[in-house]
């Protein structure tokens, strides 16, 4: 099992980055947002960003 740290640190901060934008999102379309449904919204979408966008490809030879 390799250090896979570089890849952590990657993956926190593009679900930094869409958690921001998904809080900026909800404020913006919502004149009073539940707050917590709109944490819940910014950590699922900041995850399920981070996970796919971090992950590493891997190739199946057929």
């Amino acid at each position: 099992m390799g250090n896979n740290l570089g890849g952590a640190v990657f993956a926190g901060v593009i679900g930094g980055i869409i958690a921001v934008a998904c809080w900026y999102v909800v404020n913006s379309v919502v004149t009073e947002p539940n707050v917590y449904v709109a944490v819940g919204l910014s950590g699922f979408f900041g995850s399920l960003f981070a996970n796919m966008f971090a992950s590493k490809a891997e190739k199946i030879e057929a």
